[in-house]
């Protein structure tokens, strides 16, 4: 009789499998779709179909299960970086292959270069490291950081993760004030923040529960991606 265990190791297998394929065997048909349209954006590239695919399943199972699984990051993080070191060596760039596929390769590919790919990485990765480092979760969503810089570069990674954290801030205070009313929100955040001065008070366990619950940063993430290409980056 097969354990639960290695039911649940083998569907995280399948899952890893599944998302590492995706590129290959909808990356054509996503270009395809594209191809028709003008003027299209970065996401109609195949670096786009594979950062979309991973904001929507980062999405649905943080909302669902307040964590982002490693088939979900690790794949993209993994294609990343290949594609973007494909397309720095020249390998995609090869005339064999341009006149196979009549597209620059940063065209399709969606590349922006191996040192570029990595600086994203690494800055988005400590950009939200810190907050792990502090409250012991939230590794997930690092991950997930660290996939969005390396396909989009350090700006407009660090400006996805800006507007993801101030879109998660807003909606995390407008929903405690509505819940708390805006007296008792005040008189809870000056209690903390003049806490390191006058040293511990009391403060409303029930405003205190409420902050400190888990909240899915995953959703607030992609929405700060998707306003860069709205909006723009924050240092352009």
């Amino acid at each position: 009789m097969v354990s639960s265990d290695s039911k649940t190791t083998a569907r995280r297998n399948i899952c890893l499998v599944l998302s590492l394929v995706l590129p290959l065997a909808l990356g054509p048909l996503w270009l395809a779709l594209w191809s028709c349209v003008p003027d299209t954006g970065w996401f109609s590239t195949v670096g786009g179909l594979d950062l979309l695919w991973v904001l929507i399943a980062a999405t649905v199972i943080d909302i669902r299960y307040l964590t982002i699984p490693n088939w979900v990051t690790y794949p993209a993080l993994t294609w990343a970086v290949l594609a973007n070191a494909m397309w720095s060596t020249g390998i995609v760039s090869d005339p064999m292959l341009t006149d196979r596929w009549p597209l620059n390769a940063s065209m399709y590919l969606g590349a922006i270069g191996i040192a570029e790919s990595i600086s994203g990485m690494l800055v988005c990765f400590f950009a939200l490291f810190w907050n792990y480092a502090i409250v012991r979760r939230g590794a997930g969503d690092v991950k997930l950081a660290s996939v969005i810089g390396a396909w989009l570069g350090v700006k407009c990674g660090v400006s996805a993760i800006v507007f993801g954290l101030l879109l998660a801030a807003s909606i995390v205070l407008s929903v405690a004030l509505w819940r708390f009313g805006a007296v008792s929100v005040v008189c809870y955040l000056i209690q903390k923040m003049m806490r390191p001065v006058v040293g511990s008070g009391q403060v409303n366990k029930e405003i205190e529960a409420w902050f400190r619950r888990p909240t899915p940063i995953a959703a607030a993430l992609a929405a700060g991606t998707l306003l860069v290409f709205v909006c723009g980056n924050l240092f352009d």
